[in-house]
């Protein structure tokens, strides 16, 4: 895990969502290209600037069922006498606790064939309580499943190929992966695996235009990084997948209706970063430039492919399951308050105070936090530090968007295996 400065961070969705429409694509079948210039185009409304207001109530213990939502880490395991990464150990556990239900060292080995980037855990959720994550043998993919209750299921299916990346459905019931040839490492597509089902990988996508070439050539070197991203709808209805690298360094989005709806093909704009799919767009890299009242998000039309700028970072998902974004000043990202836009009206509230400081609690293994957290629908989880009088404490909790109210949440520590940190 890696940190990401500032200026240029992925906006990753790490809310569930539940009891929401339907999110179209376009009626067209037609391959959707954009002709806009990367130029950002301007806010569609202007954003106020936070101001400290009433610090937010703090809310009764039951709003939240703690236990009923997770989380998971990843942490890495490291040589004691060089400090260098020998493995991973995967952790879940509930808000109401920071000690595991869970843990386990995950199975890994080297791959066959190299690719242009680095090689990570391929773990997802929690999602409705369930994470999933891969034990690669050196022969065989398992999709392995645990519960944040600490129960492990049967092996949810296999493949002789390399899954490189995994994406849980909103409602945990279906992963979609990325399949890699184990000897070649080429680009097989993306496919579906029901959980509890037959176990049977069934081909939603086929591999993506900028791996295609004939199966019987040389492997083509990378000019630049590998890139493999999948993303899911807040409602289910879209699968989007961002391709990068091979063979000339360009990068491809393409979307498609589930089950079986029609594919489109996109021209993402520069960052190879695909964060998030909903409310009518595909959203990329984000960043806080110093001039700007918000952070702001790079994202492309899903209607026309145009590719606009939208105030706020990161993403969460409201009580109508619908993707919004959370409104943070730049440079720092850390404010007395913080906002909500909505894309789907353009428009902004205020949604918490406090007299001390709030700043997104990144869930998805960005900066230095590494662990995901999965709140509900209508919740976001923030990060909140206060003065003390003989310093800062600093309490991770999860704000109820509808009326800005709150409840202390559990967030583990991230701590490094070995190498003279355990």
């Amino acid at each position: 895990m890696t940190s990401r400065g500032l200026v240029a961070c992925l906006a990753l969705v790490v809310m569930v969502a539940t009891g929401c429409g339907a999110d179209p694509l376009p009626s067209t079948t037609a391959t959707a290209t954009s002709t806009a210039s990367l130029n950002p185009t301007p806010t569609p409304s202007p954003i106020p600037i936070p101001t400290a207001g009433v610090p937010s109530a703090r809310l009764p213990a039951d709003a939240l069922d703690r236990e009923a939502f997770g989380w998971q880490m990843v942490a890495p395991e490291l040589d004691p006498a060089t400090s260098d990464v020998i493995g991973h150990w995967l952790s879940v556990g509930t808000l109401a606790s920071e000690t595991p239900t869970w843990t386990a060292k995950l199975v890994e080995s080297p791959w066959g064939f190299t690719l242009f980037t680095e090689r990570v855990p391929v773990v997802d959720g929690p999602v409705a309580g369930t994470v999933i994550f891969v034990a690669d043998d050196g022969v065989t993919s398992e999709l392995r499943v645990v519960g944040i209750d600490g129960v492990e299921r049967p092996v949810a299916g296999s493949t002789e190929q390399v899954v490189f990346a995994a994406r849980l459905a909103p409602d945990a019931g279906t992963v979609y992966v990325v399949l890699l040839d184990r000897a070649t490492g080429r680009d097989l597509g993306v496919f579906a695996l029901r959980l509890g089902g037959s176990g049977d990988l069934v081909q939603v996508l086929p591999p993506p235009a900028v791996d295609q070439a004939d199966a019987g050539t040389v492997r083509l070197v990378a000019v630049t990084r590998f890139v493999r991203a999948l993303r899911v709808s807040p409602d289910g209805s879209l699968l989007a997948r961002l391709a990068c690298g091979e063979p000339f360094g360009r990068c491809v989005l393409d979307v498609i209706g589930l089950p079986d709806g029609p594919m489109l093909h996109y021209e993402p704009p520069d960052g190879g970063v695909l964060g998030g799919i909903g409310a009518g767009y595909a959203l990329g890299i984000w960043s806080c430039p110093a001039e700007t009242e918000s952070c702001v998000v790079s994202a492309v039309s899903l209607e026309d492919g145009s590719v606009v700028e939208l105030p706020g970072y990161p993403p969460a998902i409201d009580a109508e399951g619908r993707l919004v974004l959370l409104v943070f000043p730049g440079p720092t990202v850390e404010t007395g308050s913080f906002s909500l836009f909505d894309p789907a009206t353009a428009t902004t509230r205020q949604v918490f105070s406090t007299d001390g400081t709030v700043r997104p609690l990144y869930a998805d293994g960005l900066d230095f936090e590494g662990v995901r957290v999965e709140v509900p629908a209508g919740w976001a989880p923030v990060w909140v530090s206060q003065s003390d009088g003989d310093g800062y404490t600093r309490q991770a909790v999860a704000v109820r968007l509808s009326d800005g109210g709150w409840l202390p949440i559990t967030v583990p520590p991230l701590l490094s295996i070995g190498g003279g940190h355990d």
